[in-house]
């Protein structure tokens, strides 16, 4: 019997993120084969492909992957059982496979490269036990490698690049994004990059790119470069400055008065930005050409988020033309959108069960870090742009035995994180321990997007040390 405790279930959909602590259970482990349509979480083990792999998160139409990828699962192996060596596979530094029943210890950083040709393998005949323990945690999949660290390889298996821009200047701190085969490095002029490995590099780009409605032409003089072993590899840009043709822009907002004195960014991406404010309002001198992906960055005031979403997210700008778009804006507040006692399930009726109350959810106990605060982790599953996340915590007078209220929490959250960057697909924050709560409580999250009134809502259940 293998107990599980303290679980997180997680429910996403395209109104709320409720996150939920369960009773503890236990069961008969079972290890049936993977099934792309089955939803794992962490600890369920599966066979694919004659192995035995855990999981180590959430995941669900992942595959395993021998490369032990450090993604959603790892290998499950028996004792001095080594994977064995696959050319799909990406290796550093000290990793250990199989290949033909003999044991190899890589080198430095290789991929495709067998065992067989020597260079980057080493043959060894015994295995020392912290081999065991860290063989595998760099071992990544072909189709999503990436340059390893420095502390990661051998300094002599790589090389350097230096980057020569000439031709027009470009504007300040502006970069240039140069692709490299299948790696994308942000250059800026006499910058070097580092640790590359040693290979011919024949599929070379730079984008080019529209700015104050100049259009920035930038192409790359060498057409395959080769990066050599403790050697410098120079690279030249040559950068032409176009003054672009210009059109016009009719924006119309419609919808929700916005409050007084205040405006919309909109993005149109390439760079541009424009100030919109509510009702019809003309901008003359848009670079001609088509724009994708537009969107606007909500407002929040007096409680109140204010947002807009384009009537179309594509528009394409003509010389001496006017081009008409328009916006409609809508304004909510979360306790208008979430009735009391739904707060956890977001109003769904589906997911109605999470908001009973009860007093025997578990709670996971929480203490502070070594700067007396608290960390949370959100796995971005869908990524979004951010305006904000809230996070509140009942009052003391709440009873877990009737249904949560709105009232219930305290007036103002503990924590307002307004920037946050998505790190290995995660957001990760850091909010002051809240003092003076201790006990069993039930922590409110709210996540508002800044591109869309749509928002996410978290119940969290814990016991604050």
């Amino acid at each position: 019997m293998k107990p599980y405790v303290n679980k997180i279930v997680i429910f996403l959909n395209s109104l709320s993120l409720i996150f939920l602590s369960i009773k503890n259970v236990s069961a008969q482990e079972n290890i049936l084969s993977w099934n792309e349509n089955t939803t794992y979480t962490s600890g369920q083990k599966v066979v694919y492909q004659d192995k035995i792999y855990e999981a180590k998160w959430w995941t669900r139409g992942n595959p395993p992957s021998k490369c032990d990828t450090g993604d959603a699962w790892k290998p499950i192996l028996k004792e001095n059982e080594l994977l064995e060596w696959d050319s799909n596979c990406t290796y550093v530094a000290n990793n250990i496979v199989t290949f033909n029943s003999e044991n190899y210890r890589a080198k430095w950083w290789t991929r495709g490269n067998s065992p067989l040709n020597g260079n980057p393998w080493q043959k060894i005949q015994n295995i020392e036990s912290k081999d065991k323990v860290e063989n595998y945690k760099n071992i990544i999949p072909n189709q999503n490698s990436k340059v390893p660290q420095k502390n990661q390889i051998n300094k002599s298996a790589v090389g350097r690049l230096k980057i020569n821009i000439n031709g027009d200047f470009l504007p300040e701190n502006i970069s240039l994004t140069l692709k490299l085969n299948n790696l994308s490095y942000k250059v800026f002029h006499n910058q070097e990059i580092s640790n590359l490995p040693i290979k011919n590099y024949n599929q070379i780009s730079v984008d080019s790119f529209i700015e104050q409605g100049v259009t920035y032409i930038a192409e790359v003089e060498e057409k395959s470069i080769f990066i050599s072993e403790k050697s410098t590899t120079q690279i030249n840009i040559k950068i032409k400055k176009e003054v672009a043709l210009f059109g016009s822009l009719n924006v119309n907002v419609t919808g929700e008065q916005l409050p007084h004195g205040k405006s919309l960014i909109l993005n149109l991406g390439k760079g541009l930005t424009k100030m919109v404010s509510s009702g019809t309002q003309d901008f003359i001198q848009i670079p001609v050409g088509k724009y994708s992906n537009i969107f606007l960055m909500s407002i929040v005031d007096n409680g109140y988020v204010y947002a807009a979403v384009p009537e179309l997210n594509e528009l394409e700008v003509k010389e001496n033309k006017v081009t008409n778009m328009n916006l409609k804006v809508t304004k909510v507040k979360h306790e208008g959108v979430i009735p009391d006692s739904q707060l956890c399930s977001a109003g769904r009726k589906k997911y109605s069960g999470l908001d009973l109350p009860r007093t025997d959810w578990v709670a996971t106990d929480i203490s502070p870090n070594a700067e007396g605060k608290l960390d949370f982790t959100y796995l971005a599953a869908a990524p979004h742009a951010t305006k904000y996340f809230e996070f509140y915590i009942t009052k003391d007078s709440y009873n877990p035995s009737l249904p949560l209220k709105w009232s219930d929490l305290e007036d103002k959250p503990f924590c307002v994180i307004n920037s946050v960057k998505l790190e290995n697909k995660r957001y990760k924050m850091s909010c002051p321990y809240p003092k003076g709560k201790p006990g069993k409580k039930v922590i409110y999250n709210i996540w508002q997007r800044s591109d869309s009134p749509e928002a996410f809502y978290a119940c969290i259940d814990v016991n604050l040390k």
